[in-house]
């Protein structure tokens, strides 16, 4: 299996203004470079063992911040680069329907048939991206690669995996700035999609699209909604690891409340992290809170260093953000909590671990609403 760890570019210039930037060299916006210390963050948790870019600045930039803590060298692809929109290019896209009424209806309706005059047509862009990416794929069998392009580009390549034909391509969500995929290939180049357009490591304010209006789609009765996962509010999944026993808690959509829901009486490892894994999915998830039990005086032991591989390990199999937690007295407080419910025999010994669970996940959701900070 070769895992492709595929990040769209931090904003930049033209995604601010809204202008058509193609093959245009922008460089990252102010917003951008914060967007890539969350990127950097959680790019830290992949075992990448190879990096890929477009050459536009943009990607090369994000490249550099994804590769932080690897090290590792970047090749650059021209494939990877973004759709060439010829006489597109540098116009403001509030011009685009003026200018060019019959192409920017095609690039609004019927995407897959767009080609602007002087530039490449959406067929051209859907082959050459897969081109790309089998290559990459062939060249780094059974490895985690992480690949940097563009929006346009990206939607394309999800189209292709997803088993879509072009003609489909409007089907497929626009992704944020700095959104991450993870896209499993098997030794036929038959891929499946882990994650899909993940923006979780942004905030509110530092999403590129959180903050427009442009990729809202009208619905039958008028409303507008969003029409993309890449800034809807997920969940997140508290666990309170155990020797025998892991607590598991989930948030309100709103991120606000903490509720248990189960106990994985799991002793084997590795399903363990593949259970965990699914009740992400299950529940829709775009965050970990992994319990994380110091020491009284702060040293770490082994249980500690037991929650460590665990975060790791969640981190590489759901490509998700994993937060561990200092769960100190946590335990204490799922007994009080167990009391105060009278909550008693094998309902007791059942209920704790995931009582523990929903304290760990609280406790940080109240630091996030509290502090402003993820």
């Amino acid at each position: 299996m070769t895992r492709i760890i595929l990040i769209r570019h931090a904003e930049a210039e033209g995604n601010i203004k809204r202008i058509f930037q193609g093959h245009i060299d922008g460089d990252v916006s102010e917003n951008g470079l914060r967007q890539l210390e969350r990127l950097a963050e959680r790019c830290r948790q992949f075992p990448f063992d190879a990096v890929y870019s477009s050459p536009s600045r943009r990607a090369y930039k994000t490249a550099e911040a994804a590769n932080r803590y690897h090290g590792l060298p970047i090749t650059t692809m021209r494939e990877l680069m973004e759709i060439h929109s010829g006489r597109w290019e540098g116009h403001p896209f509030d011009e685009l329907p003026v200018l060019f009424p019959e192409e920017f209806s095609l690039w609004e309706n019927d995407p897959g048939n767009f080609c602007a005059e002087g530039g490449e047509s959406m067929r051209q862009v859907y082959d050459r991206i897969w081109g790309a990416v089998e290559s990459i794929v062939r060249d780094n069998a059974g490895r985690t690669v992480c690949v940097v392009s563009h929006g346009c580009a990206i939607r394309n390549l999800l189209c292709r995996v997803s088993g879509k034909p072009l003609a489909e391509l409007g089907s497929i969500d626009w992704c944020d700035n700095t959104a991450v995929s993870i896209l499993d290939f098997d030794e036929e180049l038959h891929a499946n999609i882990i994650l899909a357009n993940d923006a979780s490591h942004l905030d509110a304010e530092l999403s590129t699209l959180g903050n427009q209006d442009w990729w809202k789609k009208n619905e039958p009765d008028g409303s507008k909604t969003a029409g993309t996962r890449a800034v809807k509010r997920r969940r997140i999944l508290g666990i309170d690891p155990g020797d025998v026993r892991t607590g598991v808690a989930v948030s309100d959509p709103g991120c606000l409340l903490a509720s248990p829901v189960s106990v994985l009486t799991e002793r084997n490892y590795d399903a363990l992290v593949q259970k965990t894994a699914a009740l992400a999915v299950q529940y829709d998830v775009g965050a970990i809170v992994v319990g994380y039990p110091k020491n009284m005086n702060g040293t770490k032991g082994e249980r500690a260093q037991k929650s460590e591989r665990l975060a790791a390990d969640l981190g590489r199999v759901t490509g998700l953000r994993i937060l561990l937690w200092d769960e100190r007295c946590t335990t204490v407080s799922a007994g009080v909590y167990m009391n105060a419910t009278d909550t008693r025999g094998s309902r007791r010994k059942s209920t704790i671990d995931a009582a523990a669970a929903a304290i760990i996940l609280q406790d940080y959701l109240d630091y996030r609403r509290n502090t402003g900070k993820e």
